[in-house]
This record gives C-alpha cells, structure tokens and sequence, in this order.
C-alpha cells in the first residue's frame, strides 16, 4: 500500500510539473491576467492526457503487446554485436517475460483521472 501511494504522489509530481510548464509556456504566449482559467484548463486537462496515455502504453506493455518488438530488438542486438550472446526463440522469450511480475498501473490512471476533471471543471468555469 505504501508503494502505491508513493508511486500516486510521484505520478501527481511529473503532473503537476507537466501542468506548470505549459502555465508557464502559455502565459509567454498569451496575457494570463486575462485569460488565466483557460491556461489553467489546457494545462491541467493536457498534463491528464499525458499521463492516460502513458498509462495506457506500460497497460499495453504489461499485457504483452510489446513482446515482440522486444524480441526484435534483442535479436537485433544479437546479430549486431560482436559476442554472441544467444537469444532464445520467440516461445521461450515470452513464457520468460510473462513469468515475470507485473507491475501495478493504478496510479496513472488515478492522477490522469484527478488531472482530467479538474481540467474539465476549468473549462466550464472559462464557459
């Protein structure tokens, strides 16, 4: 429980960070005196998307969808390489990957949900 309220607040962090830099972009670009609530809007609501989507990718990833292009690399590598280091076959190197264990992704979702609806309640209030 620990590690995923760690792993929450390290999520929430990069967000916020993500959230202040585009507040800071935006505001070179256009007068935050006058139109702070969309600034603050675009920069909570991007900073959510930034964290689904990454989400989503490591879900994809946990679920297998990148054993291949793992694989490929790896051979890639091999072929590559001046030792050659053997690689399993395909079978073997994902009956190796899906013995490992999977890493919990509910705190990206948590903090893009979170990032998300406070970027949607700005906007409703800029109308």
């Amino acid at each position: 429980m620990k590690r995923t309220i760690r792993n929450l607040l390290i999520t929430i962090g990069a967000d916020l960070a993500a959230a202040g830099l585009l507040v800071w972009y935006e505001s070179t670009q256009f007068d935050i005196r006058e139109q702070y609530i969309r600034i603050l809007s675009d920069a909570f609501f991007v900073a959510g998307m930034l964290t689904l989507c990454f989400g989503l990718i490591l879900l994809a990833a946990n679920a297998g969808a990148l054993y291949a292009a793992g694989y490929l690399w790896k051979k890639l590598g091999q072929k590559l390489s001046r030792r050659r280091k053997e690689v399993p076959d395909y079978y073997d190197y994902v009956q190796e990957k899906r013995a490992k264990k999977k890493i919990s992704l509910s705190h990206f979702f948590i903090s893009s949900s979170i990032f998300i609806a406070v970027g949607v309640v700005f906007a409703v209030i800029h109308g």
